[in-house]
């Protein structure tokens, strides 16, 4: 499958949203300044009532959502909203005379599901031949409203959305009266035998001509990125669903309990793990952590998790608390002897050139305390199913826990390619197992 874009529409003329909002009393600027760099450098977020950054959004500064925020949700931002539709909409530009915003779209009107309060409030719709200054994709506020686009780089595809009749170009017919752009996923998902999100209410182009072996075998190559067992599984698999919801798979545990093994493990036999592959292999971890770095983000936005649906992802404990309810998880929770745990940690704050080691017996109190506050919620959390999974018992006999680890999944796991994944050499800091009487 190829996919192009940037180059339906080419734009002459830009214009900078935040220049118009500086200019009709909208956003602030500190005191003395007529202009404010990257980021929004140099705003008065105290007097400023709303903003925009990136290429058609424009967002309120609200309460409670904006770290500063000023305009109080409800009936004040609805006010607010329907004020700035009106004003931009048909705005033309003063040097010819065309309108170069056709449509303003609230937010509420245009999407759907459950990242809708990630959405910005409203969408500009530019007309033909305009777009979004460079400035205004940065956060950045400049004297001049319209202006020419000077750079090379024209070919775009941010106009009003109405002014695009549907797919341009596609190798398939299409079957479906009026498709339209939300229409690609549903319709690249079913080619690969995928599962459609929960909250997708979109529809296939064509659904004769991409059910599965239709057109011929379609397959995701493996990605071999170096890391062995994050790459990308050769042959997808439709993860089940239950009650309409598609299941998240979480692999918890303390730091240095065997979780990346575990990830390993899943992505060998044959799951889709979600990690953008940010840390890298070392002598700790050397086949690498397959972590994903937006998750630290889930105390603050717990709806990231939803980016996991019908994958696996590592949630140290730590964060696990964070996790949402309304969801369908199963939980891979990783025991390792606390000994162990901290005796790992020690090496590793060696190797990398930090000379004090941990005070175990403090670090163990806090970790015990700490895994009583995780016991007691999972206790709460009767929505997830639990399997634990020890770690000694893991590097022992692997394959009999690979199986395990399959029945409770549900999934057709190649079991001997995840117990291949287990290096016992790796084991290193073990602790001997105390004489029982």
């Amino acid at each position: 499958m190829i996919v192009s874009d940037h180059g339906f529409k080419s734009f002459a003329r830009c214009f900078n949203l935040n220049a118009w909002l500086h200019q009709n009393g909208y956003l602030a600027l500190k005191a003395g300044k007529t202009e404010s760099g990257d980021w929004f450098e140099d705003v008065d977020w105290s007097k400023t009532r709303a903003y925009t950054m990136g290429l058609n959004g424009l967002y309120l500064n609200l309460k409670g959502r904006e770290r500063q925020g000023v305009i109080e949700p409800g009936a004040e931002a609805e006010a607010l909203k329907e004020e700035l539709r009106r004003k931009l909409d048909g705005l033309k530009d003063p040097a010819s005379g065309r309108v170069g915003i056709t449509g303003v779209f609230d937010c509420d009107n245009v999407y759907a599901g459950p990242y809708v309060d990630n959405a910005p409030d409203l969408i500009v719709g530019y007309g033909d031949g305009f777009r979004a200054s460079w400035d205004s994709v940065m956060g950045k506020v400049t004297t001049q409203i319209f202006e020419d686009n000077l750079k090379a780089w024209s070919g775009d595809h941010c106009i009003d959305p109405r002014l695009v009749p549907g797919v341009l170009f596609c190798n398939r017919k299409i079957a479906e009266e009026k498709p339209a752009i939300v229409d690609v996923a549903p319709t690249v998902l079913k080619m690969f035998g995928l599962a459609l999100p929960r909250h997708c209410g979109c529809r296939s182009y064509r659904p004769e001509d991409v059910r599965p072996g239709a057109a011929g075998p379609l397959r995701w190559e493996a990605v071999d990125r170096g890391v062995v067992g994050c790459a990308v599984a050769a042959t997808p698999r439709a993860y089940p669903e239950d009650q309409g919801q598609i299941v998240i798979t979480i692999v918890s545990g303390l730091p240095r309990s065997g979780t990346s093994l575990m990830m390993q493990m899943l992505a060998a036999g044959g799951m889709t793990l979600l990690t953008d592959l940010e840390r890298k292999p070392d002598i700790d971890n050397p086949r690498g952590y397959c972590e994903w770095e937006p998750i630290k983000l889930l105390p603050k936005d717990p709806t990231r998790i939803d980016e996991a649906e019908g994958k696996v992802v590592k949630v140290i404990t730590q964060l696990l608390l964070s996790v949402p309810k309304g969801r369908n998880y199963k939980l891979i929770f990783m025991e390792r002897p606390l000994p162990e745990v901290l005796a790992s940690q020690d090496e590793m704050l060696k190797r990398r050139g930090t000379r004090d080691s941990v005070d175990h017996a403090v670090m163990t109190d806090a970790f015990k305390d700490h895994l009583r506050a995780v016991s007691a919620w999972l206790e709460e959390r009767d929505d997830i199913p639990l399997c634990r999974v020890g770690y000694r018992k893991l590097v022992s006999d692997p394959a009999s826990n690979a199986k395990t680890i399959r029945d409770f999944l549900g999934l057709e796991l190649d079991v001997e390619a995840m117990a291949l994944q287990v290096d016992p050499s790796l084991y290193r800091n073990k602790t001997p197992l105390k004489a029982k009487g």
